[in-house]
């Protein structure tokens, strides 16, 4: 019996038979997209994504969140696991005459779906790490340009307690980021989107699987112990980590300003808080992110040193107007 959890696609709202719309093509979006194809239950249009552009070799169409209205659909099916982005969704769908009898919302309830079999499906991966190298590690990434970076110094730390293994990363959007950001690391094989569910397909081929959640959180999905028999302090470091993560308890239904401020009362921040008391040994926020010369010499030629840039940040207003992130006066 296939005991993993999955995220349950909202069957009891859609007809069967319908054409639908996945608003979102990231973890959740993926997995509604797979229990569709495996169940027939009603046909799947398109997704609709903010980062559109990057998913061009999704299984079905990904579209501009703008282009709603230009696509023949019954029902728009909301994929994301917390509320704080529904505002917003909504705000571009009802600006593009989408009324309310036509999206469908259940934020993220998990379910055990033991009577879905796995999908076989997996066209033009690369040949992974798991399948050439005796030890191998699994890494699943969401989250914007910023996370990103964050994780990298985790993965850097992880690297010097493991400097002869390999490792893959599994991303549900920025792949052509993280590409560029570990462009310079010989030790991540693959870089690779996690269309289909292919993380959690695969994950127990690697020695271990680690996901980045929540845009600052750890779990630890998988862990092979005969893979690192030679390696005991490693594997009590690991067991460690699976113990705190259970005590942090991450969720997508508690508030993100809540779990940081826990780490902020334990005087982390977003990189020591990763690790989880004496797992890991961050003590510093040196990223190792790849110049090359022409690059500077062209932003040089800009001219914008002198500016600082503030972009958008992650949530809304009560008013639905996007949060901008700040700078603080003193700097």
């Amino acid at each position: 019996m296939d005991n993993n959890y999955k995220y349950l696609f909202p069957f009891e709202k859609v007809p069967k038979g319908a054409n639908i719309i996945i608003y979102g093509a990231g973890i959740l979006g993926q997995e509604y997209l797979k229990q569709i194809k495996i169940t027939n239950y009603c046909k799947v249009i398109g997704f609709v994504d903010k980062n559109f552009a990057e998913y061009n070799d999704s299984a079905v169409p990904v579209y501009a969140p703008e282009k709603v209205s230009e696509l023949e659909f019954d029902f728009v099916v909301i994929a994301i696991r917390s509320e704080v982005n529904l505002p917003e969704i909504k705000r571009i769908l009802y600006k593009q005459s989408i009324t309310d009898d036509k999206i469908i919302c259940v934020l993220e309830r998990i379910l055990l779906l033991s009577n879905i079999k796995k999908s076989n499906e997996d066209e033009n991966v690369p040949q992974r790490a798991c399948n050439s190298e005796k030890i191998s590690v699994a890494l699943s990434m969401s989250g914007g340009l910023g996370d990103m970076v964050t994780y990298k110094r985790l993965i850097e730390e992880l690297h010097l307690m493991l400097p002869h293994v390999f490792m893959d990363i599994f991303t549900v959007g920025n792949k052509d980021f993280a590409i560029w950001l570990y462009s310079e690391e010989h030790y991540i094989k693959n870089i690779m989107y996690d269309l289909g569910n292919r993380y959690n397909d695969n994950r127990e081929k690697y020695s271990l699987a680690l996901s980045f959640i929540g845009s600052g959180f750890l779990t630890v999905d998988y862990m092979n112990k005969n893979d690192f028999y030679e390696n005991r302090t490693f594997i009590e470091r690991i067991n460690k980590l699976i113990e705190r993560c259970k005590f942090e308890n991450f969720n997508f239904n508690t508030p993100y300003a809540v779990m940081f401020y826990r780490r902020m009362y334990n005087k982390e921040n977003c990189y020591t808080g990763f690790n989880y008391g004496d797992v890991f040994s961050i003590k510093d926020i040196q990223i190792k992110i790849p110049s090359p010369q022409k690059y500077i010499e062209q932003f040089k030629k800009i001219g914008l040193q002198n500016y600082i840039t503030i972009n958008t940040g992650n949530g809304t207003n009560k008013d639905s107007v996007a949060v901008a992130k700040s700078w603080p006066k003193e700097r």
